[in-house]
């Protein structure tokens, strides 16, 4: 009797980590629909800041975040995607950039690559964060695959005082 309540107490503790985790998220976490091995899908490949460094009080105080977005099979005529990137974590709590709003983008190349811009808030403190990046909301008849790797939707930015 001990093992199974010690066993639904770990599965139950997982659940609720997990959902602890992703609530920490400003940005929403690339949503996977499975696609068919036929069927067309999107998928974030990378995800990189230029420059990696920002600053608090001097230039640059902006930099751009590139994310590229790798297609698979035939994608249809006139197919779009919904591509976001912002805050995933900081440390410490509480640093503050503002990001381009999401954009829409068509989707005809591989990759497909979209750029925004992040600057600092300039009431903001210094130290590392992660930036996401998701797409979500394809057109009908392309799904959208998770990454195969963590680090391909997300980079690190440091914002340094003075």
């Amino acid at each position: 009797m001990r093992k199974r309540y010690l066993r639904w107490s770990t599965v139950a503790l997982m659940i609720l980590s997990s959902g602890n985790v992703a609530g920490r998220s400003e940005t929403p976490l690339p949503v996977s629909q499975a696609p068919d091995s036929d069927q067309a899908y999107a998928q974030i490949s990378s995800a990189t800041v230029e420059p990696a460094r920002i600053h608090k009080a001097e230039k640059p105080d902006s930099n751009t975040v590139i994310v590229q977005i790798f297609l698979h099979g035939r994608v249809p005529p006139d197919s779009t995607a919904r591509v976001e990137v912002g805050t995933y974590s900081t440390d410490p709590p509480g640093i503050n950039v503002i990001y381009d709003p999401v954009q829409i983008v068509q989707l005809k190349e591989s990759p497909t690559v979209v750029k925004f811009k992040a600057k600092v808030d300039r009431q903001t403190m210094a130290g590392k964060l992660i930036v996401a990046a998701s797409i979500n909301e394809p057109t009908h008849g392309v799904k959208v695959k998770l990454p195969e790797d963590p680090k391909d939707w997300h980079t690190e930015l440091v914002v340094a005082a003075p």
